[in-house]
């Protein structure tokens, strides 16, 4: 219930403007932002470790390359450039209190690039 007492919820979890479960898609090479508020929650973690009841907790991402533009130039015949690649995590808030337990999840995706080689166009 959503009146005095009742079992822990989770009211909300997400990134930005986007909610569980996503997924969430941030750029590569920045940092990204989880939020999330609970009702009768007594505790709770994020992947596992213990956060706050109500909170935010910032994560990373990885980056290879910017996406499409040049990783070399043409030597001995060849070249790399910037593929895409996209990854994804995934964050999952647990949460007990009033003899009840509650859990979401939600997934972010950002493309990472990967440079590949090719051979020069003659």
């Amino acid at each position: 219930s959503w009146g005095g007492g009742g079992e822990a919820q989770i009211t909300s979890l997400r990134i930005g403007n986007c909610n569980a479960p996503g997924p969430c898609n941030v750029n590569a090479g920045t940092s990204y932002t989880v939020s999330w508020t609970t009702q009768n929650a007594s505790s709770c973690t994020l992947d596992g470790e213990p956060v706050s009841v109500n909170g935010e907790k910032t994560f990373g991402t990885t980056k290879a390359c910017d996406v499409g533009t040049s990783c070399s130039a043409c030597q001995g015949g060849k070249y790399e450039w910037c593929d895409s690649k996209v990854v994804s995590r995934s964050h999952t808030l647990s949460c007990s209190g009033g003899g009840g337990t509650a859990s979401k999840s939600i997934e972010v995706k950002w493309d990472e690039g990967q440079c590949k080689q090719y051979s020069c166009p003659l």
